[in-house]
């Protein structure tokens, strides 16, 4: 532990000295109307994988209700322990479609985002480099107490792509 603390110590003059630039990335993306489409395709998609959930959650509340009669009237029958264990097999299963959506949803953005993406973080870097910044800090990721704004670089992030996206149309 002290090892790590050194190391961090030694190098925090280094880090000090850098020239150091901020960016609000919350107000790059949404200067850009291709992010706006990608989040309304996302809601859309969104809202198939919802409309199919509240299916299986109503058939799983319905089926639930079904084994709770049956254990009133009928605790050791074979149909109450058969309609039991099928609640608990489509509670797994609307698990399991819960995980499966969340993940088909997390693809789907990489799918269509991430071009987008690479094209906003190479323009970043593109810019650091020709203001010889050594390092571009996101304003929405970290906190800071106090940002000159002299090394806020947002706007000129959003004039480039803005460019960038108008020229490739």
């Amino acid at each position: 532990m002290k090892r790590i603390l050194y190391t961090i110590l030694m190098l925090f003059p280094f880090v000090i000295n850098a020239q150091t630039a901020t960016l609000d990335s919350k107000r790059v993306l949404s200067s850009l109307d291709v992010f706006k489409k990608i989040d309304t395709l996302m809601a859309k998609e969104q809202l198939k994988y919802s409309k199919e959930y509240e299916i299986k959650k109503s058939t799983l509340e319905k089926t639930i209700a079904y084994a709770d009669s049956l254990k009133l009237e009928k605790p050791k029958d074979k149909k109450t322990k058969e309609v039991i264990q099928r609640s608990k097999e489509l509670q797994q299963e609307l698990v399991d479609f819960e995980n499966e959506s969340k993940e088909k949803l997390i693809e789907y953005k990489s799918l269509i985002a991430t071009p987008y993406y690479e094209k906003v973080d190479a323009i970043i870097k593109k810019i650091a480099q020709k203001l010889n910044y050594k390092q571009v800090f996101d304003t929405q990721a970290i906190s800071f107490v106090y940002i000159d704004p002299e090394t806020d670089i947002t706007e000129i992030v959003i004039n480039e792509l803005k460019k960038e996206f108008v020229n490739k149309k």
